[in-house]
């Protein structure tokens, strides 16, 4: 097999494995293991394409997969949409004071936190009160 027969077989497999990815949406172990099944199917017929050389661009997979998790995550966010509004804020003003910015971006995050566990305060609270009539 010529290197361009295993990149066409190789893009065809990869296409092939995005297109029956469901995706993480649910949080219920059937979707789950399915996504699971999908993988492991996946570097099966990798491992068969390619031999001991899958090793490399299976682990880069699962390295860009776990990126990709991470950037999601980050990009829903709330506090650093904030931080990101902060130094875009500071950077605009011209003269860049990073100690500014990291005592605005302090009581911020202090804040959130202490509305965060007041919240859960709350909540607790409500459970353990006894009801009323």
């Amino acid at each position: 097999m010529t290197a361009k027969d295993i990149y066409s077989t190789y893009i065809s497999m990869l296409s092939e494995s995005m297109l029956m990815d469901p995706g993480t949406t649910g949080s219920n172990n059937v979707g789950n293991n399915n996504v699971n099944s999908i993988a492991a199917r996946h570097e099966d017929r990798l491992r068969l394409l390619l031999g001991n050389g899958s090793f490399e661009l299976s682990t880069m997979d699962k390295l860009l997969g776990s990126c990709q998790k991470h950037l999601q995550t980050m990009c829903h966010d709330e506090t650093l949409h904030n931080m990101i509004q902060i130094y875009r804020r500071h950077a605009a003003g011209g003269k860049f004071n990073p100690s500014a910015m990291l005592l605005e971006a302090t009581h911020l995050t202090y804040e959130e936190v202490s509305e965060r566990s007041e919240r859960a305060l709350m909540k607790t609270r409500n459970i353990y009160e006894p009801l009323q009539n």
